[in-house]
């Protein structure tokens, strides 16, 4: 009976996602001719580190079906379907419409849609209602990308998230958007062309997404069913090997309604963020160098010690060569943070190593990594000083699909192993370990806030996450994954209940042209 019950409810599910999906695409139809007549007016106005290197390298590898779909969609480049002798796929005509008579003047459309089903059991360790059956997490997305020649460029994408069949409330921020802006911003090229270098100068203005290295501390949010944008402008500069970013923005707020999302105006977030070959750095010959400040203003913030504002400089580099360059891969990545926060200051510092090594003439080409990482706690929750190290705008699923726990006051240890079954497809098996750091200091979510309070235990261990994961890119656009993890509770859960186990399995399919 328990299992008729879950195929009734899977079936129930899959008859609402269908009927979501077929408003979700109507409202999509309605909405391309308003996003095309906002363009033209618009114109003329170190835990996550490693898996998601290893993951962004393994999509990259060369395989016969593979064109340049990318995670941010305006990183495309279709210029060269201008030959028509070049347009194989279904979807080529979208990609290059050209716009009169003038070189460089060409739409490039887009879209995705991704069916995301997820069953927890205790989640966060049983603090959330209990729901055995699962929810069905709906996201589709639309672009239009307008090449107005050598010094003009406009980009916007519509987004939408739905939620079927959770228990309770969707989760605030990450789980529903049933329709709005994602991206609406215009590109002006400061500096013509030059040679190799394509845009040496160019100013960003509208609403952005912005992923920085491994998404370590700033990223589109990718995991949820919502992903993260910024209302701002930002600098680009690419010379010489190097891109260098400048930017000033907020962070767009995500709201459940139809075009309901306003930015954030209680945080300021600010920075710096250059990426090249290490080459290019005294004593350093291979891989390549992050080097970055970020700055973020926050009216509101709570921590185990308590609430306050805060101004917080972040100040790190880090150090990385992929997989597919050698054998050997690694990164390294350790930042400092200062600044104020209440009455107290603000001293903080993470560090995040990890590598690998490809057996690259074995079959299946298994990889052999390990992680460690660690990210101070506060030292006295009495003293009015902060110690407690803060990511500004993470991954969404920064230890993974299970997403218990976030990267503060926590050192981490994982031993990872990946298989290439074959071209496209891949298997990740990894096992994490969690301790807190600071043992006066609690145990935070991944935006931040806290968790558990570390105030009511003296034990240091948190948990055991093994998690295994089948990845397969089908074809030019399909993409499929099936994730199974658990979290087994250690003594410092246990001794601040609830402590349940958590067991989790989730499966998604992708669809993108």
């Amino acid at each position: 009976m328990r299992l008729l019950h879950g195929r009734c409810a899977l079936g129930a599910v899959g008859r609402r996602a269908f009927w979501n999906g077929r408003i979700a695409g109507t409202l999509y139809v309605l909405a391309i001719p308003l996003l095309l007549f906002f363009c033209s007016v618009s114109a003329s106005a170190q835990e996550q580190t490693q898996r998601e290197v290893v993951a962004a390298d393994f999509a990259k590898q060369p395989m016969p079906f593979m064109r340049p779909l990318e995670m941010l969609r305006e990183e495309e480049d279709w210029s060269f379907l201008r030959d028509p002798s070049m347009r194989t796929d279904f979807w080529d005509p979208l990609k290059y419409i050209q716009l009169g008579k003038r070189e460089g003047w060409y739409l490039t459309l887009g879209a995705e849609t991704r069916q995301f089903y997820e069953v927890y059991r205790n989640e966060v360790w049983g603090m959330l209602p209990p729901d055995d059956t699962g929810y069905l997490l709906q996201r589709y997305m639309f672009h239009s990308d307008w090449h107005l020649g050598d010094r003009f460029r406009v980009f916007g994408q519509l987004k939408s998230g739905l939620v079927i069949g959770r228990e309770g409330q969707p989760r605030p921020m990450i789980d529903e958007d049933k329709l709005d802006v994602n991206q609406a911003w215009v590109d002006i090229n400061l500096i013509p062309k030059k040679g190799a270098f394509r845009h040496p100068l160019t100013l960003r203005v509208g609403r952005q997404e912005m992923n920085y290295g491994s998404g370590r501390l700033v990223s589109i949010r990718e995991g949820p069913n919502v992903r993260l944008s910024f209302d701002g402008l930002r600098l680009i500069s690419n010379f010489r090997g190097w891109r260098v970013d400048g930017f000033a923005v907020r962070p767009v707020d995500t709201l459940p309604g139809i075009f309901e999302d306003r930015r954030d105006h209680t945080q300021t977030f600010w920075g710096v963020y250059s990426t090249g070959r290490a080459s290019s750095v005294p004593f350093v010959n291979r891989g390549n160098v992050d080097l970055y400040y970020l700055g973020l203003r926050r009216k509101f913030t709570a921590y185990d010690q308590g609430f306050g504002s805060e101004m917080r400089h972040t100040v790190g580099a880090r150090m990385w060569q992929r997989q597919r360059e050698r054998p050997w891969d690694y990164d390294v990545d350790t930042a400092f943070q200062f600044g104020r926060w209440g009455p107290g200051n603000i001293r903080a510092w993470t560090v995040g190593a990890g590598g690998g090594h490809t057996f690259q003439a074995t079959k299946w080409q298994p990889r052999l990594g390990v992680n460690a990482g660690i990210t101070s706690g506060d030292k006295d929750p009495n003293d009015p000083n902060l110690q407690t190290f803060f990511a500004p705008y993470p991954d969404g699923h920064y230890f993974g699909q299970i997403a218990q726990n976030g990267p503060m006051n926590i050192m981490g240890l994982r031993p990872i192993m990946t298989l290439n079954l074959k071209p496209g497809m891949m298997i990740n098996a990894e096992f994490y370990f969690f301790w807190r750091t600071s043992l006066r200091d609690g145990i935070y979510a991944i935006p931040g806030f806290p968790l558990r309070t570390g105030r009511l235990s003296d034990a240091r261990f948190i948990g055991a996450q093994p998690q295994i994961e089948l990845f397969w890119i089908v074809n030019n656009h399909v993409m499929l994954s099936v994730h199974h993890a658990q979290f087994v509770t250690g003594p410092f859960l246990n001794e601040t209940p609830p402590g349940r186990h958590v067991k989790y399995l989730c499966g998604w399919i992708s669809y993108r042209f």
